[in-house]
């Protein structure tokens, strides 16, 4: 474990200086929590109660650092082929925009990710 903070609502008080206003509260507290670690080649493995593409592409473009983890298919700006698809048992959907993966197999239930440091090779 790097750090934890506990959320208090919405009077938690978040230090770091890349947030803005419009910076959803489940990703500010990944980069309050994670800025000291940036550039430093690191891989952050994430829930998806916090995970977004958005987020995931941040973290990459603007501050080295990957990410993957599952992934909420409700999240803003999940592609449509992978959220609509119907899959089989053992199939495979997965979508790239830029270094960021969004993707979605099934085994027993349907299970959706989003990656910096993968392909969708299984």
């Amino acid at each position: 474990m790097w750090c934890f903070l506990v959320y208090t609502g919405k009077n938690t008080v978040l230090q770091s200086s890349l947030i803005t206003p419009d910076t959803p509260k489940t990703a500010a507290v990944v980069l309050d929590l994670l800025e000291p670690l940036f550039g430093h080649g690191h891989i952050l493995w994430i829930d998806n109660f916090f995970n977004s593409p958005e987020l995931t592409r941040k973290l990459k473009i603007k501050h080295s650092t990957d990410c993957v983890g599952t992934l909420k298919l409700n999240r803003k700006n999940i592609p449509k082929e992978v959220k609509d698809k119907k899959l089989e048992k053992g199939e495979i959907i997965a979508r790239h925009l830029g270094p960021v993966t969004v993707l979605k197999w099934h085994d027993k239930r349907n299970v959706s990710m989003v990656s910096t440091y993968h392909s969708a090779d299984t």
